[in-house]
């Protein structure tokens, strides 16, 4: 019974430290997106345009300089897994433990119970995101009609 127990606690947290890092996990698929991109207007126009757009949208400005075309954001979410994907992590079977194999996705906040050999046991994971951006818009130097955006982003 004591065994039991100790082996389902270590299995889940296991996969609670291994998250992404796990060997029984399938990377998630993977998903290029521009971090440049070139558009057909110029700066002041482009500048309005993305302050107008970012204005509609849950991210925190922190800095904001026209002069030097930088914009610096944060987005906070209680839950992760609704905005990255990790991929899935296997849990094998255990026929010992009566235990399925089962798939989760290693962000995502879960919430296992589970009743064995008369023994309750209650697993909690939450996770939570931190994105910070940084967008900069500058002129093109060989077409004053046209501008390119960058931006850097970075995650806790």
């Amino acid at each position: 019974m004591h065994s039991t127990l100790i082996k389902t606690l270590t299995l889940l947290a296991a996969s609670f430290i291994a998250g992404c890092a796990n060997s029984l996990y399938t990377p998630p698929v993977s998903t290029n997106f521009p971090l440049h991109k070139d558009v057909g207007s110029n700066f002041a126009t482009s500048w309005d345009r993305l302050v107008r757009t970012l204005s509609t949208t849950g991210f925190t400005v922190k800095k904001i300089d026209m002069k030097s075309g930088t914009i610096k954001l944060t987005f906070k979410s209680p839950d992760a897994g609704n905005y990255i994907d990790c991929g899935i992590q296997q849990l094998p079977s255990s026929p010992e433990q009566k235990l399925a194999a089962s798939h989760l996705n290693p962000v995502q906040a879960a919430n296992y119970s589970m009743l064995s050999d008369n023994m309750a046991l209650q697993a909690v994971r939450s996770s939570s995101l931190i994105a910070r951006l940084s967008i900069n818009l500058s002129a093109q130097k060989n077409n004053p009609d046209a501008s390119t955006i960058a931006v850097t982003v970075s995650y806790d």
